[in-house]
């Protein structure tokens, strides 16, 4: 594999562009969960039961999932849980 040589003021403005749009996502996520929570409470639409949420994440790979976890911990063949 090449080296690759980025000149010092290119690579801030493309860092500069990372971290802008790093922002812009962390904003709209904040925002579609407020909407969600909003929903849920207000009744707009049914939550999921728990059991729901589980067969969710087990179906992706996630086992052992707790809100006490830092991450959930990802199962499935190979991998230590």
């Amino acid at each position: 594999m090449k080296t690759v040589t980025v000149p010092k003021e290119v690579f801030n403005k493309i860092l500069s562009d990372v971290e802008t749009l790093i922002d812009d996502v962390e904003i709209a996520l904040d925002e579609k969960v407020q909407q969600r929570i909003f929903d849920i409470e207000s009744g707009k639409t049914n939550g999921k039961t728990e059991e729901d949420l589980d067969n969710y994440l087990k179906k992706r790979g996630y086992e052992n999932f707790t809100l006490d976890s830092d991450r959930p911990r990802r199962g499935g063949a190979g991998s230590e849980v």
